[in-house]
């Protein structure tokens, strides 16, 4: 706060496990103008000050959208977890909301086979030049694992 920013802190959900019962990408994601927010955080969130500040001061200029609870286990906490990367969201479309494919049309959704894309991903350099002439990421796992693989599949990278 201290740098002048608001943060609404999330509480805890019990209907997911733990380790992820409190992260903001599980639970919801931005999209151009949409904030796609799973039902249950949104109602949990209502009763924050800062988060009602947020509705009032965006209304206008973004569209909140209610989607159906996350489930409690692998892969139905995924639906939300998106990576989404110079106007390209990556995530395993299988799972994905559908609502997300409903309203953004100006996106184009990448199918892989990882499920917590953004989780598994850190966009270190988005075409900005200061690092990377290109889209530069940080991907967990070894070497020959599971997202990198998928990664290369969608990239080419060989």
């Amino acid at each position: 706060r201290s740098l002048g920013y608001k943060v609404i802190l999330l509480k805890k959900q019990d209907h997911v496990y733990p380790e992820i019962s409190a992260h903001a990408d599980i639970f919801m994601i931005r999209i151009n103008n949409f904030l796609f927010i799973e039902e249950k955080m949104y109602s949990s969130l209502l009763k924050d000050i800062l988060f009602n500040e947020f509705l009032e001061n965006a209304r206008d200029k973004i569209n909140i959208i209610k989607v159906p609870e996350v489930g409690n286990k692998y892969p139905e906490d995924i639906k939300l977890n998106i990576a989404i990367v110079g106007g390209r969201a990556f995530h395993n479309l299988k799972y994905t909301d559908k609502n997300l494919l409903e309203y953004v049309d100006n996106c184009k959704f990448i199918d892989v086979k990882q499920g917590y894309t953004n989780c598994s991903t850190a966009i270190i350099d988005e075409k900005l030049g200061y690092f990377f002439d290109e889209i530069c990421f940080a991907i967990y796992g070894n070497e020959d694992g599971k997202n990198i693989t998928a990664f290369r599949e969608v990239f080419g990278e060989r």
